[in-house]
């Protein structure tokens, strides 16, 4: 489990420690168990250094000590990317003197410090975006391929994440194997995987959805079970919204109208736009951005930056936050997805992002 923490010039409040874990709270914020294997990440904007990344490799709790502190040597030896942080029990007596382990009752973690390239290597599980990421319309970056065959060759295993809706599993995979890169239905995870997935969990598959996006949005979520129609007609509960390269502006019209009866209002993604090979075209963000100027309503948004994308894929891979690594085009979507489900992430400059 990946924990993140902020330093300021109190220690960490021991609430509880046992065999295997301790509960941490700093200051006013929320309580976080912390085990052996954990990841914790320590920000300290007052220090002006940047964050770092401590693996917890063991927990030691010092007998006849009840409560009150525990102690990371980070506070003691100061807050840098060099400091190799260990507190056994042994090293416990270098940054802290038996007077203050006494009135403290000082919990020791010994901690390593993970710098950016021992943290990579350690990824075996990594979730692709694909637009502007590792392709850009029939153009594919170079370096993808080998990159695929390193994942493989580390016996690693690679899924693709997308928030386009507009095309359906199956024709991803004959688009990537025009690239030269094969992959199976198992291999990705749409926006509109997700949505339906959504929709199933909270029952709602029987009530009439009105389908904003293309026909093969439409199909996909047919072919899952979910009743929807593409005409405004009675008994419609929701409106859908996805990436819509067939836009027309009766479905913006019907959209408006079904708006302001008071439908509920759910989108597959928040992008603004898709990168294209002359620029970029309006994406699913735009749309209901536009929808939300006309009528005031803004939808719930089921793709990233919502982390279930995220999640869903390491619970299938069975892949650890630890060890996976997020890596797209897009701050505010595929990092920030990253970020809420507690995995890395790398941001590339080849699609959206350029700085």
């Amino acid at each position: 489990m990946r924990h993140t923490m902020h330093l300021r010039p109190q220690p960490f409040s021991m609430l509880r420690s046992g065999e295997k874990t301790i509960e941490l709270r700093l200051n006013d914020e929320k309580r976080q168990q912390i085990a052996v294997g954990d990841e914790i990440e320590f920000c300290c904007p007052e220090s002006g250094h940047p964050p770092c990344t401590v693996h917890v490799k063991a927990l030691h709790r010092f007998p006849n000590f009840t409560d009150l502190y525990a102690a990371l040597p980070l506070l003691k030896c100061g807050y840098t990317r060099q400091t190799l942080a260990s507190a056994s029990p042994e090293d416990m007596n270098v940054y802290y003197s038996p007077q203050e382990q006494a009135q403290y009752g000082v919990v020791g973690i010994e901690v390593k410090l993970l710098e950016q390239e021992d943290t990579l290597r350690q990824k075996r599980l990594f979730l692709l975006d694909m637009d502007g990421t590792i392709y850009l319309d029939e153009t594919l970056f170079e370096g993808t391929l080998e990159l695929l065959r390193h994942i493989k060759d580390i016996g690693g295993r690679y899924l693709f994440l997308t928030n386009n809706s507009s095309k359906s599993v199956e024709a991803y995979v004959d688009k990537l194997a025009r690239l030269g890169i094969e992959a199976a239905a198992g291999d990705f995870l749409t926006s509109t995987n997700a949505l339906i997935l959504d929709l199933k969990s909270r029952g709602l598959t029987n009530r009439l959805h009105y389908a904003f996006g293309t026909a093969s949005f439409r199909q996909q979520l047919r072919d899952a079970g979910i009743r929807i129609t593409d005409r405004r007609e009675k008994g419609i509960e929701a409106l859908l919204c996805g990436f819509d390269t067939e836009l027309s502006f009766q479905k913006l019209e019907d959209a408006c109208i079904l708006l302001n009866e008071g439908v509920d209002f759910i989108a597959t993604n928040p992008d603004w736009v898709c990168p294209t090979w002359y620029g970029s075209v309006p994406d699913c963000g735009s749309v209901c951005e536009m929808l939300f100027r006309a009528t005031g309503r803004r939808p719930r948004v089921i793709g990233k930056p919502q982390p279930a994308m995220a999640l869903l894929a390491m619970e299938s891979a069975g892949f650890s936050p630890a060890q996976t690594v997020l890596i797209g085009d897009r701050v505010y979507t595929d990092i920030a997805c990253g970020y809420y489900a507690g995995v890395d992430t790398i941001l590339v400059l080849l699609g959206e992002g350029t700085r």
